[in-house]
């Protein structure tokens, strides 16, 4: 007898015609009309919260910004809000009848703002503009109750997923009683949209409680608390109502053909799926993809199949399935393929991804390129995480971001960092151990090798030093010459490459303060056949020991030449030059000047700020005090590290923070200020302060610390950028 399949799989219940429910029959009122006042309710603090910028009573100078923004020449939405929200408000009120942004634009940092301050004054601006575009500047309506905001949160919960949570918002500040109150004309009208939309909404606040929606529409009289109490009744089964409509299922994919797809065999018998059954795993696939809501049980009957299944078999299914959207030319819709490649890929899903990932263009097809490294962070192993670290490399900014964060996804289930697997997976270049490539042109072999500085030579047979292949001569193999001329091209442009990435990691490591086990260093850095050429003419530590070089044959020595000896529980570290003082770090210095050795990055030379005694127990750099840093040179801050305040400052910023971990901050205080909105005008700044805090505020309180508690390097690299700029 042949294993009983799953309902998901013989008899989909999402793909079943849905029947009509046992809906109440409508029964409409006319003449009904919802009360007309309009009220902010706000949760407690929110107000406070929302209005909490601060107002510059410079008169003089807001007139001036009036006259520029809302004059002849209109500024733009961004600026007039601004003048409205800090501006003295005998000033701000009468313009807003001015104030008329585009629907399509994003002002939800300025409604919440204007709607605290000027409440009903601004409530048809902030219901058109949440109108327009919910996802965006929805949240202010959520205080507001009115007919036209209660019909707008019905609209949301029956139309859009996307506003749904802040239709739910709604409907939890003000209640059932409110709801009911300005709803249920619409759910008793004969307009059947609204209708639908009302009544829907009705049944969702009456799981709240139901007895005050009724108590709302007796305010309309008996009959209609008689058809309202129907309507709640005829509900659907266990619930008042669905949040939203049922979603109709998606089409199948023309281009999944399931009788020439492998199917999937039953773990119990080793029978193969039947073909209706292998369709509608297609079908239900392309459900899974959905939002959570969508298609309610879809997920846990993918699950079931997967328990049913044996896991190689599915594997080949979905494998085989994205193959066919794949040559029907990733057709729209398909892309759920890649989440079933997550769910049931291996490693031959890898092995078929990977290489196509970087040929997507994330400009034009970001979605299918962002599951697709959701799917090698899903499927894991090292040939993953080489996909991975190759994405990390695109020039595309969120590629980067995207596949560096599941590189230490699959590196935490390796029990390695991403900086360990990326210490894995330097590329050798085809290198052997003792960093050498033979090239053959027949009756002729060379050496190719790299000196320190990453240069390549060349050696024949004679032993002859060379910078490069010499011209094939008549008696060499033409084929031969030629490969190995076109290897030797390509290898020195490689090694630039590598080389230039390893230096921004090694710098990057020594800022960061990272650490290896010896074994690690001695493999993946000292002992990889292009890295050695680097990490010789750097200078290391043991942490909590002595600073160490790799000497020229490999072992390690102190800055005296004698030998170090690194136990295996120690870490190693690159060395800052703030962390040995000016004395050691000028004896490294001379020691490397001696032997001729370059740094590839700046180290030992490296400007550094060091605090002197009194400084490392005060939490305030009054060295810096009174000076002068250009408008530019500010602003130029932000590209190194520095940031604004999380909060507001107003129009006017004269504050910077630089964020060193466990919620401390180097803030530093400058005036006048520079101006958001019209940089052109901005003058140079004066340091009023520097100093240590745990909050970013103006006003520090007791939020103090000593400056010496902060990490020595991140301090020395923050006021070293903050020093260059000082005019």
């Amino acid at each position: 007898m042949p294993p009983k399949l799953p309902e998901a799989l013989t008899d989909p219940p999402w793909l079943r015609k849905p029947k009509r429910p046992a809906d109440w029959k409508a029964v409409t009122i006319a003449g009904l009309e919802p009360p007309p006042g309009r009220r902010v309710r706000w949760a407690p603090g929110e107000r406070e919260d929302w209005l909490g910028h601060p107002v510059r009573a410079d008169e003089a100078y807001w007139r001036a910004e009036i006259d520029r923004h809302f004059g002849k020449d209109r500024g733009a939405a961004f600026q007039q809000a601004d003048v409205l929200v800090h501006a003295p408000e005998h000033l701000a009120r009468p313009l807003l009848p001015q104030f008329a942004p585009r629907e399509d634009q994003s002002l939800h940092h300025w409604l919440q703002p204007l709607l605290a301050r000027f409440e009903l004054d601004v409530w048809d601006l902030v219901v058109r503009m949440a109108g327009a575009r919910p996802t965006r500047n929805g949240w202010p309506v959520v205080p507001l109750l009115g007919a036209d905001t209660a019909r707008l949160a019905a609209y949301w919960l029956y139309k859009l997923k996307t506003a749904r949570h802040l239709a739910e918002a709604w409907f939890e500040r003000h209640g059932p009683l409110a709801a009911g109150y300005y709803l249920v004309p619409d759910a008793l009208g004969a307009a059947a949209a609204p209708r639908r939309q009302a009544v829907n909404a009705l049944r969702h606040v009456a799981g709240m409680d139901p007895d005050l929606v009724v108590r709302a529409a007796r305010r309309y009289g008996e009959e209609a608390a008689a058809a309202v109490v129907r309507m709640l009744a005829d509900a659907p089964a266990g619930t008042f109502a669905p949040a939203v409509r049922p979603t109709p299922p998606p089409p199948y994919p023309k281009w999944a053909d399931a009788d020439a797809l492998p199917r999937p065999v039953l773990r119990e018998d080793g029978t193969a799926l039947p073909a209706a059954a292998t369709r509608n795993l297609v079908h239900i696939l392309a459900m899974d993809d959905g939002m959570p809501d969508d298609y309610p049980g879809v997920g846990e009957a993918v699950d079931e199949v997967e328990a049913i299944c044996e896991p190689p078999s599915l594997a080949a299914f979905t494998a085989a399935l994205f193959e066919a959207w794949r040559a029907a030319g990733y057709p729209a819709g398909g892309e759920f393929v890649l989440s079933a490649l997550a769910r049931c890929g291996d490693g031959a899903a890898v092995g078929l991804l990977g290489p196509l990932l970087p040929h997507w263009s994330p400009d034009d097809e970001w979605r299918r390129v962002s599951l697709g490294m959701r799917v090698l962070a899903a499927i894991g192993g090292e040939e993953a995480a080489v996909h991975l670290h190759d994405l990390a490399r695109s020039p595309h900014r969120g590629v980067r971001y995207h596949a560096w964060r599941h590189l230490e996804a699959v590196a935490a289930d390796l029990d390695l960092t991403a900086d360990r697997i990326a210490d894995r997976l330097v590329p050798s270049l085809g290198l052997d151990a003792s960093g050498t490539l033979d090239l053959d042109y027949g009756p002729r072999r060379f050496t190719v090798g790299f000196d320190e500085q990453l240069r390549p030579f060349v050696t024949g047979e004679d032993g002859r030093l060379r910078k490069a292949l010499p011209k094939p001569a008549a008696r060499d193999d033409p084929a031969r010459a030629a490969a190995a001329r076109e290897r030797f091209t390509a290898l020195k442009r490689d090694v630039r490459g590598v080389a230039r990435e390893q230096l921004d990691r090694l710098e990057a490591a020594m800022l960061d303060g990272r650490r290896w086990v010896p074994a690690d260093f001695r493999e993946h850095l000292a002992g990889h056949p292009l890295l050695r050429h680097i990490v010789r003419r750097l200078v290391w530590r043991i942490v909590d020991g002595p600073a160490f070089r790799i000497a020229e044959d490999g072992t390690f020595a102190g800055v005296d030449d004698d030998a170090v000896a690194v136990p295996d529980a120690a870490e190693i570290a690159l060395v800052h030059p703030v962390t040995l003082g000016a004395d050691e770090a000028g004896a490294w210095a001379a020691l490397l000047a001696d032997y001729e050795i370059l740094q590839p990055f700046p180290q030992l030379g490296r400007p550094v700020v060091a605090l002197t005694g009194a400084e490392r127990e005060s939490d305030r750099l009054a060295r810096l005090e009174g000076a002068v840093l250009p408008a530019a040179a500010v602003r130029a801050l932000l590209r190194g590290g520095w940031r604004w305040p999380p909060e507001y400052q107003g129009p006017t910023r004269t504050r910077l923070w630089r964020a060193f971990g466990d919620h401390r901050y180097l803030v530093v205080d400058f005036a006048p200020g520079l101006r958001d909105a019209d940089p052109e005008r901005d003058e140079a700044q004066t340091i009023r302060g520097v100093r240590g805090t745990t909050d970013s505020r103006a006003d520090p309180g007791d939020a103090r610390y000593r400056l010496g508690d902060l990490d020595p390097v991140a301090l020395s690299e923050a006021l070293t950028a903050l020093l260059a700029r000082i005019g």
